[in-house]
């Protein structure tokens, strides 16, 4: 049995070898992924749907990154562009929740179907086609205030991740 763990062994760094010797590194980034930031400046609107009356404990503004979900060198692309906020709630969740929808029809997103308690979703499609998207979880809880996350994504203007 323990030679089978060695055999096995060797062919993985056989395996990973073969592929370092015949150039298998990571693919070489294609493309401009975030032209002059404005992916980031459509979806930073998005955080002024959270009810000032929040407090607001944490944003991040992620831009997009070369990368691949699997690590298969033909699904290598660009990540979406992420703007998240997490925040406590004053009010009840329903408040919330509806207060976010008002703001954000305004910026015309629309609430998703798969949208239930402690999980809501918007979407909306850009002119180009492709698509944006907001989740929101949180909800009811027994220890007030109870944390909420808000991430709002776009997919990046060219070469796109994939295998996800």
């Amino acid at each position: 049995m323990g030679g089978r763990l060695i055999e096995g062994g060797c062919v993985v760094l056989l395996v990973t070898g073969a592929l370092c010797a015949c150039g298998g590194g990571l693919p070489r980034a294609i493309g401009n992924p975030h032209p002059h930031g404005r992916l980031m400046a459509q979806l930073k609107p998005t955080l002024s749907a959270i009810p000032s009356t929040v407090h607001i404990f944490g944003q991040q503004f992620v831009p997009p990154n070369w990368d691949s979900c699997d690590g298969v060198k033909s699904t290598y692309g660009w990540d979406d562009v992420t703007v998240t906020a997490q925040f406590d709630h004053v009010k009840s969740p329903d408040q919330t929740v509806s207060a976010i929808n008002a703001s954000l029809h305004k910026l015309g997103w629309v609430p998703d179907s798969d949208s239930s308690d402690g999980a809501w979703y918007w979407k909306r499609k850009r002119s180009n086609g492709s698509k944006a998207a907001i989740q929101l979880l949180g909800g009811p809880s027994d220890a007030a205030p109870s944390p909420w996350d808000f991430q709002a994504t776009v997919t990046a203007a060219t070469h796109p991740v994939t295998g996800c």
